[in-house]
């Protein structure tokens, strides 16, 4: 019988790189993974098996979300885990609610045995008892102290950005990082010109667009494109998606905008949503960091203050904090079949779809790419109305056809059979062998003999409610006089994307399950006007 593994785990977050050269040592991987190596050897009672490392390098302890740990816990459901071994609870996690619902309730279940080297803690020592209170107030204890790193970390980029020191991860157009000073910028020579030029035309009063135009003409290098060629952003980005890149409205809008541009340094844009917790929030302008004069300025402050007063006020986008940003109907649905991006709607008497980027570009033939509303609103109600027919009579032919071959049963084994069939088999070859005893062979059989039964029930009933639900809508659909049974929620049902051509053509990629048999995944069609 094959031993299960001793899963070593180890952890070193952003925040313990913030202590002392001292304390930092200590709990760096390499002396975490020498610390409980040693531990083994010192134990050998607890190193009955493989020994396999689980390494978080970078990774915060206030939440389990972290690769390594998720693969150990996978080792652990699948039983391959018999004793996961930390150097102390804090490596393991520092929120005291999760540590505890591991050391109370999922390790037990699972059988593991688990291991803090420096608190001195072994659950086989205390099998049957819940953890003693010096563990429970070591875990509360670690669960504050990521809070205090976190305030105090925030505390250090705030006194940083107050300094004036460049603390982005990109530097703005115009701009490169100081090599010997990576909190300051410099000017970029190249890209300077660039904006000079981009002020000059806002100062002849042309609008974004023309801007935009006159570059791509150009063929200027867009602000994309100079960090690939600098390196700063090339992950993922092949070199064909590069040369596709060009100028837009608010590419050109951003340079107008940036304080950057006459030497003033921006912080604190962002900010945490919770103290210790992942994800970030923009913060409002008048409670961003600005500090003047911290490099050389490429473009004189009366030129810029002109520029703000009298032409982005006049540009802006009417946006205001904390509203919704309302969709139209095929928005982040609808792309541009020149380019692939995201087609807006442009008001007026007879609303259409275009593609915003085509304003800004100089070839004539992505200028022909737009559709009406009333037309493709009109051509999706049709695609939609006969597809949902379509539907409703495959899922009765299939229905009826699976009745007569197989007497009601379902004619097809799912993958999820397959799999539970499986499972049978690999316990009853366990129990041949001797890997497990008689009791549990009965349990784990009767299990999946259960989860047989609970799976042929939901699929007949789940058959049986999709029908019905095409059929209601269906019912919906024909009993309105127009089209404003179509919503952008029944839209997204039904269609992945919807790709427009020139001369109103489009091309309709459905989602998979509407896919339907003898009309492909793909539908073109083409509606006159």
């Amino acid at each position: 019988m094959k031993e299960k593994i001793i899963a070593l785990y180890i952890r070193l977050s952003v925040e313990d790189r913030d202590l002392d050269e001292l304390k930092t040592a200590s709990v760096s991987i390499q002396n975490q993974k020498v610390h409980l190596r040693n531990f083994l050897m010192c134990h050998p009672e607890t190193a009955s098996g493989e020994i396999r490392e689980f390494i978080d390098d970078g990774y915060t302890g206030t939440n389990m979300d972290r690769p390594a740990f998720q693969e150990m816990m996978k080792l652990a459901r699948e039983e391959q885990i018999s004793c996961i071994v930390v150097k102390d609870f804090s490596r393991f996690g520092r929120n005291y609610l999760e540590v505890g619902n591991y050391l109370e309730q999922i390790f037990p279940l699972l059988g593991i045995r688990f291991i803090s080297v420096d608190d001195g803690y072994d659950s086989k020592q205390n099998q049957g008892d819940v953890p003693g209170l010096d563990v429970v107030f070591k875990n509360i204890i670690h669960d504050y102290y990521s809070k205090e790193l976190s305030v105090k970390e925030i505390q250090t980029k705030r006194n940083l950005s107050q300094k004036g020191l460049f603390l982005g991860a990109i530097p703005p157009f115009g701009y490169v990082r100081d090599p010997d000073n990576r909190h300051k910028l410099l000017v970029d020579p190249e890209s300077a010109g660039t904006v000079k030029r981009v002020f000059a035309f806002a100062l002849e009063g042309k609008n974004l667009s023309e801007i935009a135009r006159v570059l791509n003409k150009e063929k200027v290098e867009c602000p994309g494109q100079r960090l690939w060629r600098l390196g700063i952003r090339t992950k993922g980005i092949q070199e064909e998606e590069i040369q596709k890149m060009k100028w837009s409205a608010d590419s050109v809008r951003n340079i107008l905008k940036s304080p950057a541009v006459i030497g003033s340094i921006t912080n604190h844009r962002v900010e945490r949503k919770e103290m210790g917790r992942a994800g970030l929030k923009k913060v409002n302008t008048e409670e961003q960091i600005i500090v003047e004069n911290m490099h050389e300025p490429i473009i004189e402050k009366k030129i810029y203050d002109q520029i703000q007063k009298n032409y982005i006020q006049r540009n802006q986008k009417m946006y205001i904090p904390g509203e919704k940003i309302k969709r139209h109907l095929f928005s982040g649905i609808l792309k541009c079949g020149c380019c692939g991006k995201n087609m807006v709607q442009e008001g007026g008497a007879n609303r259409k779809y275009l593609c915003k980027y085509s304003r800004e570009d100089n070839d004539e033939l992505h200028r022909t790419i737009y559709i009406e509303e009333n037309v493709l609103q009109e051509a999706m109600a049709d695609f939609i109305l006969v597809g949902l027919k379509l539907k409703i009579s495959q899922k009765t032919e299939e229905k009826k056809s699976s009745r007569e071959n197989t007497g009601g049963k379902r004619k097809t084994p799912s993958q999820s059979f397959h799999s539970k069939k499986k499972m049978l088999s690999d316990i009853y070859e366990a129990y041949a062998e001797g890997k497990i005893d008689k009791d549990t062979f009965l349990r784990k059989k009767e299990n999946i003999r259960e989860m047989f039964e609970t799976e042929d029930v939901e699929a007949e009933t789940k058959t049986a409610v999709v029908r019905t639900d095409l059929e209601n809508l269906l019912e919906e659909v024909q009993s309105t006089a127009d089209d404003s049974w179509l919503t952008r929620e029944v839209l997204k049902v039904f269609v992945k994307e919807i790709w427009i051509f020139p001369e109103s053509e489009m091309k309709i990629i459905w989602k998979p399950e509407w896919a339907l048999e003898g009309a492909g995944k793909d539908s073109i069609g083409k509606k006159e006007k």
